[in-house]
């Protein structure tokens, strides 16, 4: 009767160790599981980042071939400027705080303070054709 009691006791102990390495089993499924949906979830992160790098840098270089795509434009201005104030040449008179040549940043500055080349040369009376 001892001895089956024994091997009772055995029996239900073996039984509870194979419940513990199925539970472990499982358990080991389950993180591996999530490791696998977090890296994922990494990748789709790093993805998004990505195109959000890739636009700020799409962006910034159409925000730069813009600026100098009107720097040519103002550079020309500039040109048409000077050639129909030096064709003009002395007769007209300008105020002291008014500027016969205007430099790549002070046009540059000038357009963006008064919105725009036309409304500088309206002010100053120059008509460019």
């Amino acid at each position: 009767e001892e001895v089956e009691k024994r091997f009772a006791v055995a029996a239900e102990v073996e039984e509870v160790e194979k419940r513990f390495a199925v539970a472990a089993e499982v358990e080991q499924q389950l993180a591996n599981k999530l490791k696998d949906q977090l890296r994922e979830e990494e990748k789709h992160v790093q993805i998004k980042q990505d195109n959000k790098d890739l636009e700020d840098k799409y962006r910034d270089s159409r925000e730069n071939i813009n600026l100098e795509e009107e720097k040519k434009h103002a550079i020309s201005k500039q040109k048409k400027v000077t050639m129909a104030i030096s064709t003009v040449g002395s007769s007209w008179t300008f105020g002291s705080e008014t500027a016969l040549r205007f430099n790549e940043q002070d046009l540059n500055d000038r357009m963006k303070k008064n919105g725009g080349l036309g409304n500088i040369f309206k002010k100053i009376g120059v008509r460019l054709k």
